[in-house]
This record gives C-alpha cells, sequence and structure tokens, in this order.
C-alpha cells in the first residue's frame, strides 16, 4: 500500500507542476530523483518536493486570493460576516488573507490539535496512539461542517435557511417511520378486512356431449321455462 501511496503522490505532484508551467510568472523548482528503496527513506524525502512546490508558487498565491476575495466582496459585501462565522472578529471589511492570518494566529493551536484527534469509530491501518492528539493524523470534519454552514446561510440568508434545512432533516426522518395504530392493541379495535364482491358465484363447468341423456335435459329447460313437469 505504501507504494501505491507515493505512486498517487508522484502523479498529483506531476499534475501540479504541469499546471503551474502554463503560468508564465511561476517557475517550478527542480525534481530530485526519487529513490527506489522506499522502505529506508525518511519520510522528510517525501514531503519535501511537495514543500518546496507550495513554497515556489505562494508568492503568487496570496495577491490572487487578494485579487478574486475583493471582486466577491465587490458583489457581495456580507458573503464574510456571517454572525457566527469564525472570521468575524471586525465588522469591518477585510482581506480574506488577513483574515485567514489573524485566525492562525490566534486559534491556529487549537484548530491544529483539532485536526490531530481521533473522533471517527472506523479502524485504522497504523497503530493506535496513546496520546491525545496523533501527529499522523488529519481530522478536517470541523472544515467542512464549517463550509455546508456557510452554503447553507448563503442560500438561506441571516441563518434562515439553516433552520430550514434542519426542519426539513426532521421531516425526513419522521417519514421514515413506521406509521404505528396505537388503538389496534389489546383489542380496542376490531380489525376487519373487506372482501371483493363475488360475482356468477361458479365458474362455468364445461360439459362434454353425450351425458346428458334425454330426460335431464327436458327437465333443466322446464324448470327455466317455469313449467312444473315436462311432457315428454
Amino acid at each position: 500500500m505504501l507504494r501505491e501511496a507515493l505512486a498517487l503522490s508522484e502523479e498529483l505532484l506531476s499534475f501540479q507542476e504541469n499546471l503551474l508551467g502554463l503560468n508564465e510568472s511561476i517557475s517550478a523548482p527542480p525534481r530530485r530523483k526519487r529513490r527506489t528503496d522506499h522502505d529506508s527513506a525518511s519520510p522528510s524525502e517525501f514531503s519535501e518536493p511537495a514543500s518546496l512546490l507550495e513554497a515556489a508558487y505562494h508568492a503568487h498565491l496570496v495577491p490572487t486570493l487578494a485579487k478574486w476575495s475583493a471582486k466577491v466582496q465587490a458583489v457581495t459585501p456580507n458573503v464574510l460576516l456571517g454572525p457566527k462565522s469564525a472570521f468575524n472578529r471586525d465588522k469591518a471589511a477585510a482581506r480574506v488573507v488577513g483574515m485567514v492570518g489573524d485566525v492562525l494566529r490566534t486559534d491556529g493551536a487549537k484548530l491544529i490539535a483539532r485536526t490531530r484527534t481521533r473522533r471517527g469509530k472506523h479502524g485504522r491501518l497504523a497503530p493506535l496512539s496513546s496520546d491525545e492528539e496523533d501527529a499522523e493524523l488529519f481530522d478536517d470534519t470541523d472544515f467542512y461542517q464549517q463550509l455546508l454552514r456557510d452554503v447553507i446561510k448563503a442560500r438561506g440568508g441571516d441563518g434562515a435557511g439553516e433552520h430550514d434545512w434542519m426542519a426539513a432533516q426532521r421531516e425526513r426522518k419522521a417519514r421514515r417511520k413506521a406509521q404505528v395504530d396505537t388503538e389496534a392493541g389489546k383489542g380496542r379495535k376490531i380489525r376487519y378486512e373487506v372482501h371483493p364482491k363475488l360475482q356468477n358465484f361458479m365458474v362455468p363447468v364445461p360439459i362434454s356431449r353425450g351425458d346428458w341423456h334425454e330426460e335431464q335435459i327436458d327437465g333443466l329447460f322446464s324448470s327455466l321455462l317455469g313449467a312444473g313437469s315436462f311432457v315428454s
């Protein structure tokens, strides 16, 4: 599994380099030849190329992020000023880069500690750590929950969308429950089933020719015509 993970990281790194090559203002760092013996390699040898690549385009990333943040705020100025948002430190419109930096300076250690705390019940391949924080673990549940809340607030406005979403979830769970008649038990309600109306009362029985003699045939027709007896 280690070899498959390293092969995937190599493909992703090559894909990033190809994308950065389309921008003339960014020069990707030279690649070093990977070692073939993966078992004896240290973890820093695998993370070093990714760190160098991030450092190469960081100077281009910050102004690009600030430019598009300013365009979004020009169209929707309240998009980053939610009442319960973690970025709501200052009501004045601020650059997104500065807001992220402020959060990392104030709550950075706390947020990192939450990402290293195992809260799921799924099994893991690596041995369990005895410490509460595991440096080999990264749990991004809080991040995606915050993104979901922001999307709901943006669609509903002022948190109304979040309440509507929660109400819809409660109705959905209520619909899943089976409809149980509480009065049907202990003989408090008569249980009955209506049968469909019977028609013809008897299925037609085919009669083979020659089974009836003449007296039976005359008796049948005389009874149908209302005669009490038949005349031979």
